[in-house]
This record gives C-alpha cells, structure tokens and sequence, in this order.
C-alpha cells in the first residue's frame, strides 16, 4: 500500500466519522431519549414541546438573522444559515430535559450531544459561536418547560 492509499483511506475514514457525528448521532439521542422515556409521558411530553420550541427558536432565528455558514465546510455544507445549530438546540434539548429526570441518563445523552455539536464543527457546518448558542436555546427551553407541569390523557371516555 502506497503513502497515497494511506491518506485516501484515513480521510474517507474521516470522512465518514464526521459525517455520522454531524448529521445521523442527532437520531441516536432522539431514539435514546424515546427509550428512556416510554414509561415517563412527563418526560416524553417535556422532551417534544422542549424539541419542538428548540426547532421553532432557531428557525426564526435564522430567518430574521440569516447568517452564512462557513467558506470551508467539510461537507460542501453552503445552504441555509448557520446561526443557531438546529442540530445542536435539538440534542441538547432532548439531554437536558433527560437530565432533569434522571441524572446517568442525562448524562448519556449530554455527551452525546456533545459529540453532535463537535462533528457541526468539524464538518464546517458552524462555528464554536453557533454552538454555544445552539447550547443555550436547548438548556433554556428544556429549562423553562421543566417548571411547568404537561400531562395529557389518553384515557376512553
């Protein structure tokens, strides 16, 4: 095997682990969460509303605030704005509600929400600001959402 084949192999192999932390781990966290919370609708019911306020949150952001990604996106990442990650609001919105139920499960899906948040960056999808904001609108909406109590019955009447 020549030095070329080397380096042909290292970077497809790079490529495709930043390829899966950047845009397939964020399913991972999603079907953990789902697992963690079959029996817990409160947590269940927490998690989608904090997920789907995250999702609302950053779009609106990004359409009223539109800022370009990267020059040098790994993944060839130039539609869309960047700024907040989506990705990242979303993982960490599913792990910090996780966390307020559970600590060790919460901290399962805090890291890998981490590593979600490491492949956006690796990728060239965004910049370390952009994750930190990312960060900051899954941990105030899974904050906020923690105080109030969400049930729904699925009870026959």
């Amino acid at each position: 095997m020549e030095i070329n084949d080397d380096i042909s192999l290292y970077l497809t192999l790079h490529y495709y682990w930043v390829l899966f932390l950047s845009d397939y781990l964020i399913f991972i966290v999603a079907l953990l969460f789902l697992y963690f919370a079959k029996r817990d609708r409160g947590l269940l019911m927490k998690g989608l509303f904090s997920v789907a306020l995250a999702l609302l949150i950053t779009e609106i952001t990004k359409y009223f605030f539109p800022v370009s990604r990267p020059e040098e996106s790994f993944l060839a990442l130039k539609e869309g704005a960047r700024f907040p990650s989506t990705h990242t609001a979303i993982s960490f919105a599913f792990a910090f509600t996780t966390l307020y139920f559970s600590k060790k499960k919460g901290a399962l899906l805090l890291t890998l929400a981490l590593f979600v948040s490491l492949g956006r960056i690796l990728a060239g999808a965004h910049l370390l600001i952009d994750i930190i904001a990312g960060i900051l609108v899954g941990f105030i909406v899974s904050f906020i959402l923690s105080k109030f109590k969400i049930s729904i019955s699925l009870a026959k009447k």
